[in-house]
């Protein structure tokens, strides 16, 4: 066999292993260590993605600050280093957010639900703003 022909295989056997292999996902949370409420959310997250995608994603779990503080995390989802991230919305990134922390914006939960539903004068206002 040449060094050509063993170059070739070595190539076409390595391009068919990374084929076969899971794509890995990232997935990130800044306020949830491991065993707690947080946590458990996105160890199931990650365990039904890889049950879902039958293993072609392999979720890899990072717990409370492992990647960074809130912004640094939310920094790293938006350039797609972090593909799931459990976080608090960034108001750095949108002001409109902020309207979601007003305490006592609601007195019923009816008026709560008549502002959020579609139509409602607060999606409209996040949605239009």
């Amino acid at each position: 066999m040449t060094l050509l022909s063993k170059t070739l295989l070595t190539v076409m056997f390595s391009l068919s292993v990374a084929t076969v292999s899971a794509q890995t996902m990232r997935i990130a949370t800044d306020s949830g260590a491991q065993g707690s409420p947080s946590g458990d959310a996105i160890e199931k997250w990650a365990a039904l993605i890889k049950e879902g995608t039958q293993g072609a994603l392999s979720p890899r779990v990072f717990y409370q600050n492992q990647l960074g503080g809130q912004e640094e995390v939310f920094d790293q989802h938006i350039a797609g280093d972090v593909q799931l991230m459990l976080n608090w919305p960034m108001t750095s990134y949108d002001k409109r957010i902020a309207v979601i922390y007003t305490p006592y914006m609601f007195t019923t939960w009816e008026e709560a639900l008549a502002a959020y539903q579609p139509g409602g004068w607060l999606l409209t206002s996040l949605v239009a703003g």
